[in-house]
């Protein structure tokens, strides 16, 4: 079983919210994404992005197919007209995600006809965009962390537009809740997304003071 199956599994049998079930999808480092055969060859010789191949449904639709495993590929392949002649490329969700497809992709088919399958509509792309600029963001502070510097990572870490603080609320107004690292120094805890921050909660709710909520 693919772990893209077992993260959907997962998110039915409600052990898994929304957001952890992006980030396992975005995240995943073996998608096969489709391309032709003229596509490779002009992909391989001038090292650009491919150009997206796409299948229409019987409603006009168009959608990108992919698949997380040779396995799912192989179970949509029985009912395919020309499955031989595909070609594909491995690639990481957060790379996928950030392809600019919003006009021409109606539908994004994950792991099709292979059960649970899933699919994601044009209007819940950008979720996925934002969580695929979110893993990339956390790569970028990764490489920083093991001082692998580049300028472009510096950018890409000042201007990422969802970070998520916590911060403590009272009649007396607001602040911003700390905490302390191994020696006691008073960091800030700041966090890249909702199901990181979600982690720090129980943390958080021990720094109260008596009437501050948590927001």
């Amino acid at each position: 079983m693919s772990p893209i199956t077992e993260a959907v599994l997962a998110w039915q049998n409600n052990n898994l919210d929304d957001t952890g079930l992006l980030r396992a999808i975005v995240s995943y480092r073996n998608w096969k994404f489709p391309i032709s055969e003229a596509a490779a060859i002009e992909t391989m010789a001038a090292n650009a992005p491919p150009p997206l191949q796409l299948t229409t449904d019987s409603h006009g639709k168009s959608q990108l197919l992919l698949w997380s495993a040779p396995e799912t590929y192989s179970t949509w392949a029985k009912t395919a007209a020309n499955p031989a002649a595909q070609h594909f490329i491995d690639s990481t969700g957060h790379w996928i995600f950030n392809l600019p497809f919003r006009e021409e992709v109606d539908e994004i088919l994950l792991d099709p006809l292979t059960p649970p399958g899933l699919f994601y509509r044009k209007d819940q792309f950008p979720q996925l965009r934002a969580m695929a600029q979110t893993i990339s963001l956390e790569n970028d502070l990764a490489d920083l962390r093991a001082n692998r510097f580049t300028q472009a990572a510096v950018i890409r870490v000042r201007n990422y537009p969802r970070y998520v603080i916590a911060v403590a609320k009272s009649t007396e107004g607001q602040r911003l809740i700390i905490a302390p690292d191994h020696q006691e120094r008073p960091f800030a805890p700041v966090f890249t997304a909702d199901d990181a921050a979600r982690k720090f909660i129980p943390r958080a709710q021990g720094g109260l003071h008596a009437g501050e909520e948590l927001i």
